[in-house]
């Protein structure tokens, strides 16, 4: 989820800033952004020492699903590997960990 992220500047001088064109409503442009810069040789990390609890969306209302149903295909369309990569990134190890500790705080 592209609500918390912290991005090094060398990044955004690297290959710009969020799509505002083919993602102009708030949904995909963090997934296109961090596709982008994994392409151009940046790693994208998951920090297990941040926690932000993310309250339900209350965004866009009726509009939400169709937004973020558009923002997918045009992922998918950009990066055709997004789906294994993020398959992959959440069946490792690591991900179950981090997910079974972030559930114990519940």
């Amino acid at each position: 989820s592209g609500f918390c992220i912290f991005i090094r500047r060398e990044v955004f001088d690297r290959i710009g800033f969020f799509d505002e064109e083919a993602f102009p409503r708030g949904y995909g442009e963090e997934n296109d952004f961090c596709m982008r810069a994994l392409k151009a040789g940046f790693r994208n990390v998951i920090s297990p020492y941040a926690y932000v609890y993310h309250v339900r969306s209350a965004s866009f209302g009726a509009k939400k699903e169709r937004l973020i149903k558009g923002a997918v295909e045009t992922v998918i369309r950009r990066h055709p590997d997004y789906v294994p990569l993020v398959k992959a990134a959440f069946a490792s190890p690591e991900m179950s960990a981090l997910r079974a500790a972030v559930a114990g705080t519940r």
